[in-house]
């Protein structure tokens, strides 16, 4: 017992401690494979950082569905691609959102709560707020009347108005700091006399030359050589565009396609006539298409021509009933059935007032207060004043809700279905992906015959069969590489088509030739270069890639640039080359050897007016101004070739005293130079900004 007791005594400690060091060992773990917010967890609500600012998801997801409901109002099927680049626009307003706040704090730029009262509520208030607070007998902007509104906006329970005008306080103030800014930039812009002089009289100056062009094709490309030495010599000097912005990775790729046979489109046709009897005698139409077809039942409506397609609008001429199909359209085959005719406007004129539905203004609380103002109106309210005063509508508002005549299909499904359905004078709320409507059909006139049809689609799929098949191909080409020079060779055994995925961004989820990547796109970025993917499934085909090129943020290789210089420096040896070959000869001896023509240019301008002779050619410009030219002979390099210049005569014009003229041309280079300023502001902020895009890791 004793031995026992003096083991226990010895080795309690160390017991003790394992079991610790065990328990903390099982919490990390645990830590690690939960996705809780602890020290070892990712902080996922952030997409990047823009100067050391976090950005959230929220703050993106918000522009995104912005733009892609804009973009839908006007296109309702927006492909899969163009909703991509509307996110890639969503991102780069993010960012430039988030300079221009930066820019602001540097600059102490702000408004005070003085200055925002001044914007809402004086007679000076901002055109915004005078626009939607005008009497509308009258015409006459009201200050009172705002003051008013935002003392009952005070007291009132209504947190969706409340929230929308804060929405468009905030607008305000952005609007403000803008102007304020642009004006900052606009007092820093100052053009000195003695430049304005320089100007107005290089531009009164004329000169007068004889040349010859002896172009490059004279020599013959394989002749000059172009090395990579010679590439970064000229990257060298010209450093600054050769500045890679992000990271990016190219590839080869072989793509095997997934295409259906012959016996898989039998099967999709054969499917679609199974179906037909059925088709013709049921009354549950809507369920019996969502259920058995490819694309979504449409109940609305149509006039001759507007159909969605021209084959079913050819079918709508049948009588009610008719069954027309199958037929192919869209790579699907189809069969539609005639359901209904009745006459239907043309077109309609219509008001609405909409509650929009935001991150801050949930479903519920829009449509409590679409209920309320459609309450008010009902009892006598007036609904261009409402329209023009809370609409989220901004387009429609600053014309008390009235949008004019408008066609079928202009608008989105649901609000396109009331106002065709409905009869003149129906005002009713109607929900649709920007939140609450309420419609108020003004007009309707046109009446056409229309027809309401239901189709349905069978998509020409591949069967699972030929998806087995073409995937034991991907991955029989896949077995046998496992590096660049085993995928090249794979290629030429089989006769693969060799594929090209250049350039490719890391946060690019879409790329040419393939579609939506972004399998790919991950995969190029975590690979070494030679490394040889896995048997991808892109959407419609298996893709099997090699990374061939990794560039990184900073200079450019050669090899990324490489083609587009060797032009441009092979034309530059070209211009030595030719230089020397005619040195010392006059025009005539030029133009006899080259097989050309002495040609003259006369009044040609400093400022690049009146160059019909020569175009844009602008280092000839320059040779035709220089002093030291006149009556000698001197090779310029040119865009097509090098020219032999000879200056006949220089008139300088002169400097002008006049100081109205010297007002008007110091404005006009101004408003010039903020134009310039304006257009450019946003890439120079990105240039100079430290911005880490982190979607990739999360999108």
């Amino acid at each position: 017992m004793s031995i026992i007791q003096n083991i226990r005594n010895k080795y309690l400690g160390l017991m003790i401690a394992a079991i610790v060091i065990a328990l903390l060992g099982f919490l990390v773990m645990s830590g690690l494979e939960n996705n809780s917010n602890n020290l070892f967890s990712e902080d996922r609500s952030s997409l990047g950082e823009i100067n050391g600012t976090q950005v959230k998801v929220d703050e993106l997801d918000a522009i995104e569905q912005r733009l892609i409901a804009n973009a839908k109002a006007e296109n309702p099927k927006l492909k899969e691609e163009e909703q991509d680049q509307i996110k890639e626009q969503a991102w780069d307003d993010l960012v430039t959102q988030k300079l221009m706040e930066q820019e602001y704090e540097q600059l102490g730029i702000q408004v005070t709560d003085k200055e925002l009262r001044d914007m809402l509520t004086s007679e000076y208030a901002d055109p915004m707020v005078q626009q939607n607070f005008r009497d509308p007998n009258t015409g006459a902007f009201d200050p009172s009347k705002v003051k008013q509104f935002i003392d009952q906006l005070r007291t009132s329970k209504d947190t969706a108005q409340k929230n929308s005008f804060k929405q468009f306080e905030e607008g305000l103030i952005k609007q403000r700091m803008s102007q304020k800014y642009s004006s900052l930039l606009g007092m820093s812009v100052y053009t000195p006399k003695a430049m304005l002089q320089q100007t107005m009289t290089a531009r009164n100056t004329a000169s007068s030359i004889d040349y010859v062009m002896v172009p490059y094709t004279s020599i013959k490309d394989d002749e000059v050589k172009v090395t990579d030495e010679d590439c970064k010599a000229y990257m060298n000097k010209y450093s600054s565009i050769f500045n890679v912005e992000e990271p990016m990775r190219s590839a080869d790729y072989v793509a095997f396609d997934i295409t259906p046979t012959s016996a898989d489109t039998q099967a999709s046709l054969g499917s679609l006539n199974s179906l037909a009897a059925e088709f013709a005698s049921t009354t549950k139409v809507e369920e019996f298409v969502a259920k058995n077809s490819m694309v979504m039942y449409d109940k609305k409506f149509y006039a001759t021509g507007r159909a969605a397609t021209p084959l079913i609008d050819s079918a709508n001429k049948r009588a009610v009933g008719s069954i027309v199909g199958p037929y192919f359209e869209d790579g699907m085959y189809k069969m539609t059935k005639v359901l209904a005719k009745k006459e239907i406007p043309d077109s309609v004129r219509a008001s609405h007032i909409l509650v929009a539905i935001t991150k801050d203004v949930s479903e519920e609380t829009a449509k409590a207060r679409v209920d309320s103002l459609f309450k008010a109106i009902k009892s006598g309210a007036n609904f261009e004043q409402i329209a023009a005063s809370v609409s989220d509508d901004g387009g429609s508002k600053a014309k008390a809700g009235d949008l004019g005549y408008i066609h079928q299909g202009m608008m989105v499904s649901e609000f396109d279905e009331f106002c065709f359905s409905k009869s003149k004078g129906t005002m009713d709320t109607v929900l649709t992906q920007f939140g609450y409507h309420i419609i108020k059909i003004v007009d309707q006139k046109d009446f056409k015959a229309s027809t309401q049809s239901a189709t349905l689609a069978k998509a020409m799929v591949a069967g699972e069969a030929t998806i087995n098949n073409v995937y034991a191909k991907a991955n029989s080409f896949y077995s046998s590489v496992k590096d660049k020079a085993s995928f090249e060779a794979a290629i030429k055994k089989t006769g693969a088509n060799k594929l090209v995925a250049e350039n490719v961004r890391q946060g690019q989820n879409n790329i040419q030739g393939i579609g939506p990547s972004r399998e790919l796109t991950r995969w190029m970025f975590e690979a070494k270069t030679s490394d040889v993917s896995g048997v991808m499934n892109l959407k419609d085909k298996y893709v099997v890639a090699c990374l061939t090129n990794k560039v990184e943020k900073g200079m450019a290789p050669v090899s990324l640039v490489k083609k587009q210089l060797e032009g441009v420096i092979r034309n530059q040896k070209k211009v030595k080359l030719i230089s020397d070959k005619y040195k010392g000869q006059d025009l005539a001896a030029i133009a006899s050897k080259a097989g050309g023509t002495v040609a003259s240019a006369d009044s040609l301008r400093l400022d690049g007016a009146n160059q019909s002779e020569i175009g844009q050619e602008q280092k000839v410009i320059g040779a035709a101004f220089n002093a030291a030219n006149v009556n000698k002979v001197v090779g310029v390099g040119g865009a097509q070739g090098v020219y032999f210049v000879k200056v006949k005569n220089i008139n300088k014009g002169t400097a002008t005293v006049d100081e109205m003229a010297l007002s008007q041309e110091r404005q006009m280079q101004q408003m010039q130079a903020m134009q310039n300023l304006g257009r450019n502001l946003s890439f120079v902020l990105k240039r100079r900004a430290n911005v880490k895009d982190s979607r990739y890791n999360f999108r």
